[in-house]
């Protein structure tokens, strides 16, 4: 969850690989990639994000847009599952719990709070 908020329209909701494993693909760092995201029960989605990747030594990310930090927090479930498929093979399967707790430190921190 990327993003500054306060009068800065946007943010990012970026996954990436958690070990080694070659699931992940290869792309250029920027380039837009058609991905499917599952989210919870919710119908899958085809859609646009980015490739990311911030150092040399850092994982790959698939990233998303989201209009706005407070958007995004808004809807931060307690608990959440999200899987993206690129060219149909899953390359991201996660879930979280307690994100409820989470989102209220994030909106604390987003008030400088912390």
């Amino acid at each position: 969850v990327f993003g500054p908020g306060g009068g800065y329209r946007g943010a990012l909701l970026a996954f990436s690989p958690l070990d080694d494993r070659n699931t992940f693909p290869k792309l250029q760092n920027g380039q837009k990639v058609l991905v499917t995201l599952k989210q919870g029960n919710e119908a899958p989605q085809t859609l646009h994000a980015m490739y990311m990747t911030i150092g040399a030594s850092a994982r790959p990310m698939i990233a998303f847009t989201v209009p706005s930090i407070e958007l995004l927090l808004d809807n931060m479930e307690d608990q959440a599952h999200f899987e993206v498929l690129y060219e149909g093979k899953p390359i991201v399967n996660v879930a979280w719990h307690s994100g409820s707790k989470a989102r209220d430190a994030l909106r604390a921190c987003l008030n400088g709070a912390h």
